[in-house]
């Protein structure tokens, strides 16, 4: 299954002072990370309230170092935006970004670039971001209820192809929870207990079905909506495939 690395990115102390601070994405890369660590033999970059250069050339570094075997998973917890009346598009913040202008943050279509040029065969990105939804906009997901012959044929296929997919914490105009997950987020901590509790190499989507039905339900419990997604990142060269968890104590 080839080599497992992750770059977990968590801005929760913001220089602007439009930026509320978010209390959660630095337990939230720690405990991932360790999960990550542990129970799937990742090797895991932490990187903590990132200015825009320095994220920048983090992505760069890790995508162009990956080989043809390679997966990865990278992980943003932070200050999310979208500009609606442009497309619709999504930006992820940086710690020392301005609100008011657009550059200092980093535009998702950008990071496809990245995605998009790396030889890695399998890249999962997580953004548990205010309207992360939008990274995901015009997809759908695969996995329907069907024999054991239909799903071993979709296991086999996710396995197999080349993979650029994401979860997103919510939906194209929603905004996800800082709190509400003991000492993580909502989402954080759904992904966390998934994680946990996985014995079996299981597709990200599978795991994407757990998460998103405890989110949404706790979310209502809290008056608040958001729903978490997933889907193949378009533009980014996905080949069909999905993303694979695979637990040490499975491997032969």
């Amino acid at each position: 299954v080839g080599k497992f690395h992750a770059i977990l990115i968590g801005n929760e102390n913001y220089e602007h002072a439009k930026w509320d601070d978010l209390l959660t994405p630095h337990e939230d890369v720690d405990k991932i990370a360790e999960i990550l660590r542990a129970n799937y033999g990742f090797e895991t970059t932490i990187l903590k309230d990132v200015k825009r250069d320095d994220l920048v050339r983090a992505l760069d570094d890790i995508t162009a170092k990956m080989g043809s075997d390679d997966n990865l998973l990278i992980y943003y917890a932070g200050h999310g935006t979208r500009i609606a009346e442009v497309g619709n598009r999504a930006m992820w913040n940086p710690v020392d970004s301005d609100p008011d202008a657009n550059y200092t943050s980093i535009e998702f279509n950008w990071i496809k670039e990245f995605l998009k040029s790396s030889e890695a065969r399998k890249i999962l990105v997580v953004s548990d971001s205010c309207y992360s939804g939008v990274i995901l906009r015009g997809t759908t997901t695969r996995l329907r209820n069907g024999t054991a012959e239909e799903h071993a044929d979709y296991l086999r296929k996710a396995v197999q192809g080349r993979s650029r997919v994401a979860f997103s914490s919510g939906g194209v105009e929603e905004q996800a929870l800082d709190e509400g997950g003991g000492d993580y987020s909502l989402f954080a901590a759904a992904l966390i207990e998934a994680l946990s509790n996985n014995r079996d190499p299981q597709p990200a989507e599978v795991l994407y079905q757990e998460i998103k039905q405890k989110v949404s339900v706790q979310a209502d419990y809290q008056n608040h909506e958001q729903t978490p997604g997933y889907g193949e990142i378009k533009g980014a060269d996905h080949g069909g495939g999905d993303f694979i968890f695979v637990p040490i104590s499975a491997l032969p």
